[in-house]
C-alpha cells in the first residue's frame, strides 16, 4: 500500500509535473520555435498516452499482486521517455510509433473528408442564402 503511493507521488512529480512545466516553457518561446524541443514533447505526451492506456490494461488483467510491478514499470518506461540524456520518446516515436505510409495513407483520407465537409458546408450555405 505505501509502495502504490510512493510510486503514484513519484509518477505524478516526474512524469507529468516536470514534462507539464518544460512543455510550458516550449510553447512560451514561440516566437523562437525550436523545431526540436516541439517534437520532443510532442512525442513524449503521444508515448505517455500509449503507455498510460497499455498499463491500464495489464492492470486491469492481471492479479493484484502485479499492480505494483506494472506501475514501477510505467515509471520507470515514462521516466526513459522524458529524460533529455536518453532522447527515449523520440527513439519510440521514430522507431515503433510512426509508419510513413500508414501516416501519409491517413492524412490523404483526412483531407478527403475534409474537402467533403468543406463541400458539404458551402453547399448548405448556398442553400440557406436562397
Amino acid at each position: 500500500m505505501l509502495a502504490n503511493l510512493i510510486l503514484y507521488t513519484t509518477e505524478i512529480a516526474l512524469c507529468y509535473l516536470i514534462p507539464v512545466y518544460a512543455s510550458m516553457n516550449v510553447l512560451a518561446k514561440a516566437p523562437h520555435i525550436c523545431w526540436d524541443d516541439y517534437k520532443r514533447w510532442g512525442s513524449y505526451w503521444i508515448c505517455v498516452g500509449v503507455l498510460r492506456a497499455v498499463s491500464e490494461i495489464l492492470i486491469s488483467v492481471l492479479p493484484s499482486f502485479a499492480f505494483t510491478a506494472v506501475l514501477f514499470i510505467r515509471v520507470c518506461a515514462t521516466l526513459y521517455l522524458g529524460l533529455p540524456q536518453t532522447k527515449g520518446s523520440l527513439i519510440v516515436w521514430n522507431d515503433y510509433l510512426t509508419d510513413k505510409a500508414k501516416i501519409e495513407m491517413a492524412k490523404a483520407k483526412a483531407d478527403e473528408v475534409l474537402q467533403k465537409v468543406k463541400q458539404k458546408m458551402s453547399r448548405r450555405s448556398s442553400i440557406n442564402k436562397q
